[in-house]
Protein backbone atom coordinates (compact mmCIF):
# COMPACT_ATOMS: atom_id res chain seq x y z
CA UNK A 1 0.00 0.00 0.00
CA UNK A 2 1.39 3.38 -0.92
CA UNK A 3 2.10 6.38 1.74
CA UNK A 4 -1.13 8.26 -0.33
CA UNK A 5 -3.15 5.38 -0.21
CA UNK A 6 -2.32 5.47 3.67
CA UNK A 7 -2.89 9.06 4.25
CA UNK A 8 -6.39 8.32 2.06
CA UNK A 9 -7.17 5.90 4.49
CA UNK A 10 -6.78 7.44 7.58
CA UNK A 11 -8.81 10.26 6.39
CA UNK A 12 -11.52 8.12 6.23
CA UNK A 13 -11.37 6.90 9.41
CA UNK A 14 -10.77 10.61 10.46
CA UNK A 15 -13.67 11.32 8.56
CA UNK A 16 -16.04 8.24 10.24
CA UNK A 17 -14.89 9.21 13.50
CA UNK A 18 -15.71 12.72 13.11
CA UNK A 19 -19.24 11.57 12.98
CA UNK A 20 -19.44 9.44 15.46
CA UNK A 21 -21.80 11.36 17.16
CA UNK A 22 -24.29 11.22 14.03
CA UNK A 23 -23.80 7.57 13.63
CA UNK A 24 -24.43 7.16 17.24
CA UNK A 25 -27.56 9.06 16.46
CA UNK A 26 -28.83 7.27 13.24
CA UNK A 27 -28.04 3.69 14.56
CA UNK A 28 -30.40 4.66 18.06
CA UNK A 29 -32.92 5.99 16.15
CA UNK A 30 -33.24 2.70 14.05
CA UNK A 31 -33.26 0.74 16.99
CA UNK A 32 -35.60 2.66 18.65
CA UNK A 33 -38.18 2.64 15.75
CA UNK A 34 -37.55 -1.30 15.06
CA UNK A 35 -38.49 -1.40 18.93
CA UNK A 36 -41.27 0.56 18.64
CA UNK A 37 -42.55 -1.34 15.97
CA UNK A 38 -42.27 -4.64 17.44
CA UNK A 39 -44.51 -3.58 20.24
CA UNK A 40 -47.44 -3.19 17.50
CA UNK A 41 -46.41 -7.30 16.51
CA UNK A 42 -48.68 -9.68 18.78
CA UNK A 43 -46.98 -12.13 21.30
CA UNK A 44 -47.12 -15.46 20.19
CA UNK A 45 -46.58 -18.31 23.02
CA UNK A 46 -45.40 -21.29 22.30
CA UNK A 47 -46.03 -24.72 24.83
CA UNK A 48 -44.07 -27.71 23.78
CA UNK A 49 -44.69 -31.50 24.97
CA UNK A 50 -42.11 -33.91 24.48
CA UNK A 51 -43.45 -38.17 24.10
CA UNK A 52 -42.46 -41.39 23.01
CA UNK A 53 -44.12 -43.82 21.27
CA UNK A 54 -45.29 -46.99 23.29
CA UNK A 55 -43.97 -50.23 21.91
CA UNK A 56 -44.61 -53.62 22.93
CA UNK A 57 -43.93 -57.02 22.06
CA UNK A 58 -47.38 -56.85 20.30
CA UNK A 59 -46.52 -55.07 17.48
CA UNK A 60 -43.22 -57.78 16.98
CA UNK A 61 -45.39 -60.19 17.54
CA UNK A 62 -47.75 -59.20 14.93
CA UNK A 63 -45.23 -58.56 12.71
CA UNK A 64 -43.59 -61.95 13.15
CA UNK A 65 -47.23 -63.53 12.25
CA UNK A 66 -47.30 -61.97 8.67
CA UNK A 67 -50.33 -59.55 10.29
CA UNK A 68 -48.51 -56.55 10.40
CA UNK A 69 -52.27 -55.04 8.96
CA UNK A 70 -53.55 -54.42 12.43
CA UNK A 71 -50.07 -52.91 13.74
CA UNK A 72 -50.86 -49.17 12.82
CA UNK A 73 -47.09 -48.18 13.17
CA UNK A 74 -46.22 -51.20 10.32
CA UNK A 75 -46.44 -49.17 7.35
CA UNK A 76 -43.90 -50.28 4.95
CA UNK A 77 -41.51 -48.00 4.79
CA UNK A 78 -42.39 -45.30 7.66
CA UNK A 79 -41.10 -45.12 11.18
CA UNK A 80 -43.87 -44.58 13.65
CA UNK A 81 -42.73 -41.19 14.37
CA UNK A 82 -43.51 -39.94 10.43
CA UNK A 83 -46.74 -42.18 10.54
CA UNK A 84 -47.80 -39.99 13.32
CA UNK A 85 -46.22 -36.88 12.04
CA UNK A 86 -48.12 -37.33 8.48
CA UNK A 87 -51.58 -38.47 10.71
CA UNK A 88 -51.09 -35.35 12.95
CA UNK A 89 -51.36 -33.24 9.83
CA UNK A 90 -53.79 -35.09 7.67
CA UNK A 91 -57.41 -33.40 6.89
CA UNK A 92 -58.98 -36.86 8.35
CA UNK A 93 -57.07 -36.58 11.72
CA UNK A 94 -59.01 -32.92 12.07
CA UNK A 95 -62.27 -33.93 10.81
CA UNK A 96 -62.42 -36.68 13.77
CA UNK A 97 -60.81 -34.15 15.97
CA UNK A 98 -63.12 -31.16 15.60
CA UNK A 99 -66.25 -33.02 14.77
CA UNK A 100 -67.50 -32.75 18.57
CA UNK A 101 -65.75 -30.12 20.14
CA UNK A 102 -65.07 -26.35 19.30
CA UNK A 103 -61.34 -26.74 17.98
CA UNK A 104 -62.43 -25.13 14.87
CA UNK A 105 -63.71 -21.99 16.48
CA UNK A 106 -60.80 -22.20 18.81
CA UNK A 107 -57.76 -22.06 15.77
CA UNK A 108 -59.85 -19.67 14.15
CA UNK A 109 -59.55 -17.58 16.92
CA UNK A 110 -63.01 -16.67 17.13
CA UNK A 111 -63.78 -18.21 20.83
CA UNK A 112 -63.14 -15.10 23.14
CA UNK A 113 -60.10 -16.76 25.59
CA UNK A 114 -58.62 -13.69 26.70
CA UNK A 115 -58.14 -13.53 30.64
CA UNK A 116 -59.98 -16.82 31.12
CA UNK A 117 -58.57 -19.52 33.06
CA UNK A 118 -57.62 -23.63 31.84
CA UNK A 119 -60.99 -24.74 33.24
CA UNK A 120 -63.16 -22.00 31.57
CA UNK A 121 -61.41 -22.09 27.89
CA UNK A 122 -62.01 -26.07 27.86
CA UNK A 123 -65.63 -25.40 28.75
CA UNK A 124 -65.72 -22.81 25.99
CA UNK A 125 -64.21 -25.83 23.79
CA UNK A 126 -66.25 -28.54 24.28
CA UNK A 127 -69.40 -26.76 25.06
CA UNK A 128 -71.81 -27.11 22.21
CA UNK A 129 -73.65 -24.03 22.56
CA UNK A 130 -70.60 -21.68 22.26
CA UNK A 131 -70.78 -22.31 18.59
CA UNK A 132 -74.38 -21.27 17.73
CA UNK A 133 -73.49 -17.51 16.86
CA UNK A 134 -70.55 -18.55 14.44
CA UNK A 135 -72.60 -21.25 12.34
CA UNK A 136 -73.87 -19.07 9.57
CA UNK A 137 -69.96 -17.68 9.32
CA UNK A 138 -68.68 -21.33 9.40
CA UNK A 139 -70.69 -22.03 6.50
CA UNK A 140 -68.74 -19.47 4.58
CA UNK A 141 -65.12 -21.23 5.41
CA UNK A 142 -63.81 -23.62 3.64
CA UNK A 143 -63.10 -26.88 5.71
CA UNK A 144 -59.26 -26.65 4.50
CA UNK A 145 -58.66 -22.99 5.11
CA UNK A 146 -59.52 -24.50 8.85
CA UNK A 147 -57.52 -27.21 8.45
CA UNK A 148 -54.85 -24.87 7.59
CA UNK A 149 -55.05 -22.57 10.06
CA UNK A 150 -54.80 -25.74 12.44
CA UNK A 151 -51.42 -26.84 11.18
CA UNK A 152 -50.03 -23.10 11.63
CA UNK A 153 -50.46 -23.93 15.07
CA UNK A 154 -48.96 -26.97 15.82
CA UNK A 155 -45.57 -28.41 15.23
CA UNK A 156 -43.91 -31.66 15.54
CA UNK A 157 -40.39 -32.87 15.31
CA UNK A 158 -38.77 -36.37 15.78
CA UNK A 159 -34.86 -35.67 15.03
CA UNK A 160 -33.95 -36.64 18.85
CA UNK A 161 -35.52 -39.83 19.29
CA UNK A 162 -38.79 -38.51 20.61
CA UNK A 163 -41.79 -36.61 19.76
CA UNK A 164 -41.67 -33.21 20.25
CA UNK A 165 -44.81 -31.10 20.00
CA UNK A 166 -45.01 -27.71 20.08
CA UNK A 167 -48.33 -25.57 19.74
CA UNK A 168 -47.70 -21.68 19.05
CA UNK A 169 -51.29 -19.18 19.81
CA UNK A 170 -51.10 -15.60 21.33
CA UNK A 171 -52.42 -17.21 24.35
CA UNK A 172 -50.30 -19.01 26.20
CA UNK A 173 -52.87 -21.48 28.16
CA UNK A 174 -54.99 -21.83 24.57
CA UNK A 175 -51.50 -23.40 23.74
CA UNK A 176 -51.21 -26.06 27.03
CA UNK A 177 -54.84 -26.79 25.94
CA UNK A 178 -54.30 -26.96 22.55
CA UNK A 179 -51.62 -29.68 23.03
CA UNK A 180 -52.83 -31.70 25.88
CA UNK A 181 -56.24 -32.18 23.19
CA UNK A 182 -54.01 -33.28 20.37
CA UNK A 183 -52.31 -35.58 22.07
CA UNK A 184 -55.24 -36.87 23.60
CA UNK A 185 -57.10 -37.49 20.48
CA UNK A 186 -54.06 -39.15 18.95
CA UNK A 187 -53.76 -41.65 21.87
CA UNK A 188 -57.84 -42.24 21.57
CA UNK A 189 -57.44 -42.93 17.84
CA UNK A 190 -55.01 -45.66 17.92
CA UNK A 191 -56.37 -46.64 21.45
CA UNK A 192 -59.93 -47.23 18.96
CA UNK A 193 -58.62 -48.33 16.41
CA UNK A 194 -56.67 -51.45 17.81
CA UNK A 195 -59.66 -52.39 20.08
CA UNK A 196 -61.70 -52.65 17.01
CA UNK A 197 -59.16 -54.00 14.67
CA UNK A 198 -58.41 -56.83 17.70
CA UNK A 199 -62.01 -57.48 18.23
CA UNK A 200 -62.37 -58.49 14.78
CA UNK A 201 -59.40 -60.97 15.02
CA UNK A 202 -60.38 -62.60 17.91
CA UNK A 203 -63.67 -63.15 16.11
CA UNK A 204 -62.00 -64.56 12.95
CA UNK A 205 -59.68 -66.18 14.69
CA UNK A 206 -62.10 -68.30 17.04
CA UNK A 207 -64.17 -68.89 13.78
CA UNK A 208 -60.65 -70.40 12.14
CA UNK A 209 -59.85 -72.62 14.94
CA UNK A 210 -63.53 -73.84 14.77
CA UNK A 211 -63.05 -74.91 11.16
CA UNK A 212 -59.47 -76.60 11.52
CA UNK A 213 -58.39 -79.85 13.14
CA UNK A 214 -54.55 -79.48 12.39
CA UNK A 215 -52.42 -78.62 15.74
CA UNK A 216 -49.82 -76.45 13.62
CA UNK A 217 -52.32 -74.31 12.42
CA UNK A 218 -53.78 -74.35 15.87
CA UNK A 219 -50.69 -73.35 17.54
CA UNK A 220 -50.60 -70.40 15.42
CA UNK A 221 -53.63 -68.85 15.56
CA UNK A 222 -53.36 -69.64 19.82
CA UNK A 223 -50.70 -67.47 19.60
CA UNK A 224 -51.84 -65.04 17.21
CA UNK A 225 -55.12 -65.03 20.03
CA UNK A 226 -52.91 -64.20 22.65
CA UNK A 227 -51.55 -61.35 21.25
CA UNK A 228 -54.74 -59.71 20.11
CA UNK A 229 -55.83 -60.36 23.96
CA UNK A 230 -52.78 -58.62 24.94
CA UNK A 231 -53.58 -55.77 22.57
CA UNK A 232 -57.33 -55.79 23.73
CA UNK A 233 -56.37 -55.46 27.62
CA UNK A 234 -53.87 -52.77 26.46
CA UNK A 235 -56.39 -50.93 24.67
CA UNK A 236 -58.51 -50.21 27.50
CA UNK A 237 -56.29 -49.94 30.57
CA UNK A 238 -53.57 -48.28 29.78
CA UNK A 239 -54.21 -44.34 29.22
CA UNK A 240 -50.94 -43.36 27.50
CA UNK A 241 -51.42 -46.52 24.71
CA UNK A 242 -49.37 -45.10 21.68
CA UNK A 243 -47.97 -41.73 22.75
CA UNK A 244 -46.11 -41.82 26.46
CA UNK A 245 -45.04 -38.50 27.82
CA UNK A 246 -41.53 -37.97 28.90
CA UNK A 247 -42.34 -34.18 29.28
CA UNK A 248 -46.11 -33.10 29.61
CA UNK A 249 -47.43 -29.61 28.19
CA UNK A 250 -46.92 -25.95 29.83
CA UNK A 251 -48.03 -23.23 30.44
CA UNK A 252 -45.66 -20.31 29.03
CA UNK A 253 -44.45 -17.60 31.05
CA UNK A 254 -43.23 -15.43 28.56
CA UNK A 255 -43.81 -15.10 24.53
CA UNK A 256 -41.87 -17.19 21.92
CA UNK A 257 -42.06 -14.27 19.31
CA UNK A 258 -41.55 -11.75 18.80
CA UNK A 259 -37.82 -11.16 19.94
CA UNK A 260 -37.73 -8.02 20.99
CA UNK A 261 -33.99 -8.44 21.41
CA UNK A 262 -33.46 -9.41 17.55
CA UNK A 263 -35.63 -6.17 16.33
CA UNK A 264 -33.94 -3.65 18.78
CA UNK A 265 -29.77 -4.94 17.80
CA UNK A 266 -30.30 -5.92 14.39
CA UNK A 267 -31.68 -2.78 13.78
CA UNK A 268 -28.67 -1.13 15.72
CA UNK A 269 -26.44 -2.62 13.36
CA UNK A 270 -28.39 -1.83 10.30
CA UNK A 271 -28.00 1.75 11.52
CA UNK A 272 -24.58 1.48 12.14
CA UNK A 273 -23.33 -0.08 8.82
CA UNK A 274 -25.89 2.14 7.17
CA UNK A 275 -24.59 5.61 8.56
CA UNK A 276 -20.88 4.22 7.93
CA UNK A 277 -21.64 3.92 4.85
CA UNK A 278 -23.53 6.56 3.71
CA UNK A 279 -20.73 9.01 5.39
CA UNK A 280 -18.52 7.16 3.47
CA UNK A 281 -19.65 7.44 0.02
CA UNK A 282 -20.47 11.39 0.71
CA UNK A 283 -16.91 11.92 1.82
CA UNK A 284 -15.28 9.86 -0.99
CA UNK A 285 -17.82 12.26 -3.50
CA UNK A 286 -16.18 15.05 -1.81
CA UNK A 287 -12.45 13.94 -1.99
CA UNK A 288 -13.73 13.73 -6.09
CA UNK A 289 -15.13 16.79 -6.59
CA UNK A 290 -11.99 18.44 -4.67
CA UNK A 291 -9.66 16.14 -7.26
CA UNK A 292 -11.96 17.82 -10.12
CA UNK A 293 -11.18 21.36 -9.05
Amino acid sequence: MSKKSEIEFLELLDSIWSQKIKILGISLSFAVVSYFYSLTIPNEYASEAKVIVVTDSIGKQLEASSLGIFNPFAAPGASSQSFINEYLKSRDFFRQFSKENNIDLLVLGLLDTEDKSEEEILNLIFNPSAREEFESLLSDIPFLSIHGAFNSLIDIKSDKGYLQFTATTPNPIVSKVLLDIVIENLNLFFKTKDDKEANKAIEYISNELNRTNLINLQNQLNNLMAAEIQTLVLANIREDYALQYIDKAFIPLSPSSPDRRIYFYGALLVGLFSSIFYFLVRRYIYLISEEET
